[in-house]
């Protein structure tokens, strides 16, 4: 639910304004979710710290916050015209329907434009995403991202039970998962700043693999402060490596009206990904959690494998290429 609302917020927002600002907007709606988050382990922790509230009061703290969002959304700014749908008619369209204005006419245009809305809302889509997805670099990174959140949200989603299990197996009482989830939206906010530095990396192995190892020694050793530092290590490179990708994504898209459709696309290919980590790791292999930490850790190493062989087959053709046009 939270992903859908996302995608939606982002293409609201892409139809909203101009498309000279879409990185712009894209960078507030990030630093604002990473804003909240912060808040909210920060909130989070203090209240159960000082006893004031328990985990279950702070359900209904999020449950009251998603009520209050709901009704927040309904009053936003309506949009007159879409990217897809109820789209802008340019000059050329006006002029034509002006110079051959009738009543029939008019009836007849408004009629065609009901009839085939649809229609030419999901052709340009399907061309839209065709001419994006036919290029090698949108699909390497678009497959980056998707496998990214795949992994980083399934570990989100049940770390605090691999925490619970640490602290009943080292009989630990301590109890800052607020904290450190406020420390890893905070390290993540800084990792998505430095990725601007880093533009121009071609290689993400490195950082996947970090990640990897990260999330292993969190789940390996039996101390809850070693995983709360690998898990924080880990969320932080997620958001580097994602906001590397959106940038490279967003380079190779020569039509700027397709930054929020692949976005959404990719979105929903990794939360399509993590349901099917779900499926296997815990409805279908019925795996202890800190099982499923290790293969979660080991699809992380295989991702950047992965990674590092197809850079290095890429390499390898470059240089003959290159070697096949000097000698010409």
């Amino acid at each position: 639910m939270y992903m859908a609302t996302e995608v939606a917020y982002l293409t609201y927002i892409y139809a909203k304004v101009d498309s000279a600002k879409y990185a712009a907007v894209s960078s507030y709606t990030r630093i604002a979710a990473l804003t909240g988050r912060f808040l909210s382990g920060i909130s989070s922790q203090l209240l159960v710290h000082y006893e004031l509230m328990d985990y279950r009061d702070l359900n209904y703290i999020t449950f009251t916050a998603q009520i209050l969002a709901s009704f927040w959304a309904l009053w936003l700014p309506s949009v007159p015209y879409g990217i897809y749908f109820h789209r802008k008619v340019t000059a050329h369209q006006v002029t034509t329907n002006i110079e051959d204005k009738t009543t029939s006419d008019e009836l007849n245009v408004d009629k065609l434009s009901l009839r085939t809305q649809m229609w030419e809302a999901c052709t340009l889509i399907a061309r839209h995403a065709r001419s994006a997805y036919s290029r090698p670099k949108v699909l390497a990174w678009s497959a980056l991202y998707a496998t990214a959140l795949a992994l980083f949200v399934q570990a989100q989603t049940y770390i605090q039970l691999l925490w619970k299990h640490i602290q009943e197996e080292s009989h630990t009482p301590v109890a800052y998962n607020g904290a450190v989830e406020a420390l890893q939206t905070l390290l993540g906010a800084f990792g998505a700043f430095l990725s601007s530095y880093f533009a121009g990396a071609e290689l993400p192995a490195p950082v996947l693999a970090i990640q990897g190892i990260a999330l292993f020694v969190a789940t390996f050793i039996p101390n809850v402060f070693v995983s709360y530092a690998g898990y924080v290590v880990m969320g932080m490179f997620y958001h580097f490596i994602i906001t590397l990708a959106s940038a490279k994504i967003a380079s190779q898209l020569s039509d700027e009206s397709c930054f929020g459709l692949i976005f959404g696309i990719n979105t929903l290919i990794g939360t399509g990904l993590q349901s099917v980590l779900t499926a296997v790791l815990i409805q279908s292999l019925h795996l202890p959690i800190t099982s499923q930490y290790y293969a979660i850790s080991g699809i992380f190493l295989l991702a950047a494998s992965s990674w590092l062989f197809g850079w290095l087959i890429n390499s390898v053709k470059q240089k003959k290429n290159i070697s096949i046009n000097n000698q010409y």
